[in-house]
């Protein structure tokens, strides 16, 4: 089957050079909103997902506090994912594919990502440096379903943790 386009994109991993992660914000640049102060977000992710809060209704309640709004990846598309990274001065997020959104945000963007304690990784440590994102991290408690590709179940994470950990980053921010 012969099908004509005006534009193709190859797709394949990428190295971490610099050029290729401004050749995908040059071609969403649209997308791409003036960051608004004070505008935070915390991206939830629902059990069907893979990894998430166990407690997650009491951490929501907690981060709301702090004038965070709550949203979910999974029904937003693309061009919405690239509009909210980039308006957001703050970001609390579980980890997951859903932070690769984090190359849209701009330069000084505070970025905490919650992982539990034994599946920590380092590559949106990494994408966060590489575009001047001010990163932390906080680990919640082990997985309750633990399996060896692609970890995924419930954590516990420890609201008054949390509660200290806001206090502290939210003052630094």
């Amino acid at each position: 089957e012969i099908i004509e386009s005006e534009t193709v994109c190859l797709l394949q991993p990428m190295p971490y050079d610099i050029k290729y992660w401004r050749w995908i914000r040059s071609i969403t640049a649209r997308y791409i909103l003036p960051q608004q102060p004070g505008k935070k977000i915390f991206i939830n992710r629902p059990p069907t997902t893979g990894r998430y809060i166990s407690n997650h209704e009491e951490i929501h309640q907690l981060v709301r506090s702090y004038g965070f709004e709550i949203t979910n990846m999974e029904n937003k598309s693309i061009e919405e994912q690239i509009a909210l990274f980039s308006s957001a001065s703050h970001i609390i997020s579980i980890h997951g594919a859903g932070l690769t959104n984090l190359l849209f945000c701009h330069e000084n963007t505070s970025v905490l990502e919650i992982m539990p304690n034994e599946r920590i990784s380092t590559h949106y440590f990494w994408l966060s440096r590489r575009f001047g994102l001010n990163y932390e991290c906080i680990l919640g408690g082990n997985l309750k379903q633990h399996r060896i590709f692609y970890p995924k179940g419930k954590f516990y994470l420890d609201p008054v943790k949390m509660k200290k950990y806001l206090d502290e980053w939210m003052t630094e921010a």
